[in-house]
């Protein structure tokens, strides 16, 4: 009986020290300036607006163009480098020639800017490269072509 009144004592002594330090006036005024601040944003945020706007998402085919009669030309004193790279590029169906064309020759490196010859026929220009674009380095061919 008596070991039994002991532990309750103490646990009612712990809990007592375990509250005093909380209930320090500067814990006390931290506290309630955190509540303050939160509550101000929370009106803040509560009063913001955002205009009506739309959104869309939506498919639908693309007939794109047909890449053909791809020839490289290589640079006459050096014939591993390439100079310049001719292809024809063939609008599907009804559209028109692509007003931009870019051509990449190898997996993540450079786009060149291709130019419009006559009818269907580009070309891209690799004189002026840098690195000089070699016939080892080429991994791929890669058109990309928008109206």
């Amino acid at each position: 009986m008596n070991q039994a009144f002991w532990f309750r004592s103490i646990t009612k002594r712990s809990i007592a020290v375990s509250i005093a330090p909380i209930l320090r006036p500067r814990v006390l005024i931290a506290f309630a300036l955190a509540l303050v601040l939160a509550t101000a944003a929370y009106g803040f945020a509560a009063n913001n607006t955002v205009s009506t706007s739309g959104a869309g998402d939506g498919n639908a085919a693309i007939s794109g163009y047909t890449i053909g009669g791809v020839a490289y030309v290589l640079n006459s004193t050096t014939p591993t480098d390439i100079d310049t790279v001719n292809f024809t590029v063939t609008p599907a169906g009804t559209n028109p020639q692509p007003s931009t064309v870019q051509v990449q020759l190898t997996t993540g490196g450079t786009w060149y800017p291709a130019t419009h010859g006559s009818g269907t026929a580009w070309s891209v220009d690799l004189t002026s490269a840098s690195p000089v674009v070699t016939a080892a380095s080429v991994d791929n061919l890669r058109v990309v072509a928008a109206q």
